[in-house]
C-alpha cells in the first residue's frame, strides 16, 4: 500500500488590521462618507434636469420657424442659470450641515446656518455658461435643422458626462468643508490636510506645509478653506484634533 503523507496541521493566521488612522485623516474618511450620497445625488439631479431641458430645446427648435438661434430656443440667460442655482442650494445646504456635524463633539451649537448661495451660484454658472457657448456654436455651424438637432443633442450628452459629476462633488464638498469652519468657535486654530489618496497640487502642498492659522484667516494660496481646483478633496481641521 502506498503510504499516505499526513496533511500539514492548520496554523492559525493572525489577523490582519489596518493601520489607525490619525484623527485628521479619520475626519477626511468620515467627510467623504457624509457627502458620498449628496454627490450622486445631486449629480443625478443635474442630469436629470439636463436631460429635461434638452427635450425642451429640440421641441422649441421644432417648432421654430426659419432659421433659429441658440437664443431663440434657449431660456434667458438668468432664468438659465437661476433653474440649476434653485435645484443645487438644497443639497448643499445640506452638505453644510453634515460638515457641522463632523465636530459637533468638539464644537458648541451652530451660531447659525451656514450660507452657501454663492456656491450653488458658482455651479450653476459654470454648468451653464460654457454650455450656451457650446450650444451656440451648434446653430452657428450646423445648415439643417437635423444637424442642429444633432448637435444639441451631442452638446447636452457631453454635459452629462463626467463634467457634472465634477462640478457637482466640488461644489458638495465645499459646501461640507465651509459647514465644518462655520461650526468652529472664533479663534480655533486650523491646519490644510491633504486627503488621502488624493492628487494635491502644489498650492495643496504649500498649504498643507504652511501650519496652523487662525479659522477664517488666509492660507498661503489666499484661500480660507479647500476645494482649490475641480478635483481637490482637501479639508481644513482644526488643531485640536491633533492632541486628542
Amino acid at each position: 500500500e502506498l503510504a499516505v503523507a499526513p496533511e500539514p496541521e492548520a496554523v492559525d493566521e493572525e489577523p490582519e488590521h489596518e493601520p489607525e488612522l490619525d484623527p485628521a485623516a479619520e475626519l477626511v474618511v468620515r467627510r467623504d462618507a457624509a457627502t458620498a450620497a449628496l454627490e450622486k445625488n445631486l449629480a443625478r439631479r443635474l442630469k436629470r434636469e439636463l436631460s429635461d431641458e434638452q427635450n425642451e430645446v429640440l421641441a422649441s427648435l421644432a417648432a421654430a420657424k426659419g432659421a433659429p438661434k441658440a437664443d431663440d430656443v434657449l431660456p434667458a440667460p438668468e432664468d438659465h442659470v437661476a433653474r440649476y442655482q434653485s435645484l443645487a442650494l438644497p443639497t448643499l445646504a445640506a452638505a453644510a450641515t453634515a460638515g457641522a456635524d463632523l465636530i459637533s463633539t468638539i464644537a458648541g451649537p451652530p451660531a447659525a446656518p451656514t450660507t452657501v448661495a454663492d456656491f450653488a451660484d458658482e455651479l450653476a454658472a459654470e454648468l451653464v455658461a460654457p454650455l450656451r457657448e457650446r450650444l451656440d456654436r451648434a446653430f452657428d455651424g450646423a445648415s439643417t435643422p437635423d444637424d442642429v438637432a444633432q448637435s444639441i443633442r451631442a452638446s447636452y450628452r457631453e454635459w452629462k458626462g463626467q463634467r457634472v459629476d465634477q462640478i457637482a462633488s466640488h461644489s458638495v464638498v465645499a459646501a461640507c468643508n465651509r459647514g465644518l469652519l462655520d461650526r468652529l468657535p472664533d479663534g480655533t486654530l486650523v491646519r490644510w490636510v491633504v486627503a488621502e489618496g488624493d492628487s494635491p497640487s502644489p498650492d495643496c502642498e504649500d498649504n498643507a506645509l504652511a501650519g496652523s492659522v487662525v479659522r477664517g484667516e488666509e492660507f498661503p494660496t489666499g484661500h480660507t478653506a479647500p476645494p482649490l481646483h475641480g478635483t481637490c478633496r482637501c479639508l481644513v481641521v482644526p488643531v485640536e484634533l491633533d492632541a486628542s
